[in-house]
């Protein structure tokens, strides 16, 4: 993940949040994000009280 977000171009920081947003989506998942449907992250978005549009796409991306 970290060598296609480096292709992309994208800075540290952003590579920083984005990391830290799948870890936070697995710890909930209980399992490896990639084995994840379209429905978990959904269910994961509707479980966050305060989720901002931009963590939302965050999220979407990762």
């Amino acid at each position: 993940m970290a060598e296609d977000m480096d292709l992309r171009h994208l800075s540290r920081a952003t590579q920083r949040n984005y990391l830290r947003d799948v870890e936070r989506f697995a710890t909930w998942l209980g399992r490896p994000p990639d084995t994840a449907s379209g429905e978990d992250l959904r269910q994961f978005q509707l479980g966050r009280k305060l989720i901002t549009p931009r963590t939302r796409g965050v999220c979407r991306r990762a």
